[in-house]
């Protein structure tokens, strides 16, 4: 199409010049449509080249992907990079989101984008531990892309996590394998919370790429064998089993949940802390696979009273 429009102008262009009437605002129509083939071209064959494909439930459209890269990058010159989401559907730009932040590193099947600069090595060390967590489970696949955008800017914070930094992060599965992270400091391994202060460990920005990713890896097997969506201690448990890494053991997570701070009483923290429980007494002490727990799994009551009858 873009194509065609270029084709247009030159025929328009080269009948103007016949004609003797040189037309300075057809020369530079001319040339910016030009420029326009050139970089639309450039932007998406690099694109099919350095990232990988799309899962089934995605439908990328190619034209939209070179119109976003390019209307963005125009907006960041004039420095008003926001007004694309005024341009754009959410779905839209949570598809090509990659062209909206500058910074990356990539690690086999994980991507790590932000909007703020950050250490290469010490980014792909993030990736690396990521990986090294999310191959313990038999479900991770490493064919399938997982990518993660943190944001630091507060436009792309509201747009992308929409109200819901408290959260860490924000998983877009559904349409496309794509994680928003809350502000971070990847340089130092650290989520902030949205007071701007720093998480603390064992909640580093690693565990929050894990939990996040297991999210997609949990909902992608879902999908897969037609399973009803798993009850919340389980959704929520696994990827925080995973996120807290191998050496992560029932034991463990009891310990945790006796010795739990009061001020944690009726939180998400100690909600978590019970999910991570009755999620690790079935995988370790029942000695159930994810992929029999996913297929068949016990309400919350069950689940409880099952972790606590020993």
């Amino acid at each position: 199409m873009v194509l065609a429009g270029a084709s247009v102008e030159v025929g328009v262009l080269t009948s103007d010049l016949r004609r003797g009437g040189q037309s300075r605002i057809f020369q530079m129509r001319f040339l910016l449509s030009l420029c326009t083939v050139v970089l639309l071209a450039f932007l998406t064959s690099c694109h099919q080249g350095s990232f990988p494909s799309l899962p089934a439930n995605s439908t990328p459209d190619a034209s939209v992907r070179a119109k976003v890269a390019v209307r963005y990058a125009e907006l960041n010159r004039l420095g008003t990079p926001e007004k694309i989401t005024e341009e754009f559907s959410r779905e839209d730009l949570i598809r090509n989101a990659e062209y909206l932040f500058e910074h990356s590193v990539t690690h086999g099947n994980l991507k790590l984008y932000s909007d703020l600069p950050f250490d290469r090595e010490k980014g792909l060390k993030i990736l690396k531990e990521a990986e090294r967590r999310l191959s313990a489970s038999p479900i991770y696949d490493k064919s399938h892309p997982h990518l993660g955008f943190v944001c630091n800017t507060e436009w792309r914070s509201e747009y992308f996590m929409q109200g819901k930094a408290k959260y860490g992060g924000l998983n877009y599965f559904s349409i496309v394998p794509h994680v928003f992270f809350a502000r971070s400091r990847v340089d130092d391994d650290m989520m902030l919370s949205p007071q701007n202060r720093p998480i603390a460990p064992p909640r580093t920005f690693t565990y929050y790429v894990v939990h996040e990713f297991s999210h997609s890896v949990v909902s992608h097997l879902v999908r897969e064998k037609s399973h009803r969506p798993p009850p919340k201690w389980l959704s929520e448990g696994y990827p925080d089993y995973l996120a807290l890494g191998p050496g992560f053991t029932f034991e463990m997570a009891m310990t945790n949940y006796k010795n739990r701070d009061p001020r944690v009483h009726g939180t998400m923290a100690e909600e978590y802390m019970l999910y991570d429980i009755l999620t690790a007494n079935y995988l370790e002490r029942e000695g159930m696979t994810i992929e029999a727990l996913l297929a068949d799994p016990p309400g919350f009551d069950e689940a409880k009273n099952a972790a606590f009858a020993r």
